[in-house]
């Protein structure tokens, strides 16, 4: 009875804290930036700040997914039209139907949002999406996972802080 106490406990843990090894780290990117009014077809040009929070999920050494988001809050004051075609523009950038891919609108009434996942082991390692994130399909290795040092180098030269 106390052998099956034990197992049940540790079933139990693996299900509240996670088990099999995989890892994550998050990275950060901050960055304001002046939409020219061209670019998203509106009357005005729009000063917006974002944020953008990357999680690197790893086994070994060896990322096998990808989770991004991508928010961006508008300064000052903005008309609707132009958030509308702000928030078009971000949502185009990443549109994409490819396999291991998985693109969802996280906007709200105060902000204009996107998050990515990409699972590595699924997806066309020519895609354009995987070059947006500076990952090169020569760097992949044998088992279709991407070396977590090669990536985390990249997001350090890029800006984004852990």
């Amino acid at each position: 009875m106390n052998k099956i106490k034990k197992i049940l406990l540790a079933g139990m843990t693996c299900l509240l804290v996670g088990c099999g090894g995989v890892s994550s780290t998050t990275y950060t990117y901050e960055d304001s930036m002046t939409i020219p009014s061209d670019m998203i077809g509106a009357q005005e040009d729009v000063d917006v700040s974002g944020i953008e929070e990357m999680t690197l999920y790893y086994n070994d050494e060896k990322v096998d997914k990808l989770a991004d988001t991508i928010e961006y809050t508008f300064d000052g004051e903005v008309s609707d039209e132009a958030k509308e075609n702000v928030k078009g523009l971000l949502l185009d950038s990443f549109d994409t139907d490819e396999k291991g891919i998985v693109v969802k609108d996280i906007s709200s009434s105060d902000k204009i949002g996107v998050s990515i996942e990409i699972d590595l082991t699924q997806v066309d390692k020519n895609n354009e999406i995987l070059q947006m994130f500076n990952l090169n399909a020569s760097d992949f290795n044998d088992d279709n996972t991407y070396p977590l040092n090669t990536l985390e180098n990249a997001l350090i030269q890029a800006g984004y802080e852990k």
